[in-house]
């Protein structure tokens, strides 16, 4: 009679190939995730610092332009001065792929790739979830966030299908 202590190689062949399958299918789930949870982190942030823009318009009657001039702190790292196309404000990083702007028109958080913005502008108390035009708007329905009703196909940006994240003139 043989005696036997051990598994035989065949078996152990099957066990690393099932553990193999799972981590290819849990993988991209964990990271759909993780990135989910940055862009409510950037949402958060936005809602946040806008409704502090708010209370700054209120009390001082004019448009902060720092993050300095806001009532609360936001978890930025590497502030520094932005210049654009727009009037000048300040940005910072919030994550490794999400950064956040502040200037006269409004709060930004935009991803890296710049296919998916998060923003709030002066006036319409809309925070949008924007993708580039050809970008899937899973994400931002991911966040909750709902077609513009009546259908609108871009917020003031040609290049961008945009979605309602909070109801309108909420902020």
């Amino acid at each position: 009679m043989l005696n036997k202590n051990g598994f035989t190689l065949i078996e152990l062949l099957v066990v690393v190939l099932i553990i193999g399958i799972l981590a290819a299918i849990a993988l991209p789930q964990y990271q759909k995730s993780v990135e989910k949870s940055k862009a409510m982190e950037a949402v958060i942030t936005v809602r946040t610092l806008a409704e502090s823009y708010k209370r700054y318009q209120l009390e001082s009657g004019g448009l902060p332009a720092t993050f300095d001039d806001l009532d609360v702190s936001a978890p930025l790292t590497d502030i520094q001065e932005w210049t654009g196309n727009n009037p000048p404000g300040q940005k910072g990083t919030l994550s490794k792929n999400w950064t956040v702007l502040i200037y006269q028109l409004g709060v930004i958080a935009y991803r890296a790739d710049s296919k998916v913005n998060i923003f709030w502008q002066v006036g319409t108390g809309d925070i949008i979830c924007a993708t580039s035009n050809g970008t899937p708007d899973s994400l931002c329905r991911a966040l909750g966030a709902v077609d513009y009703n009546p259908p609108k196909t871009s917020c003031g940006w040609t290049w961008m299908n945009c979605l309602y994240i909070s109801t309108p003139g909420k902020i």
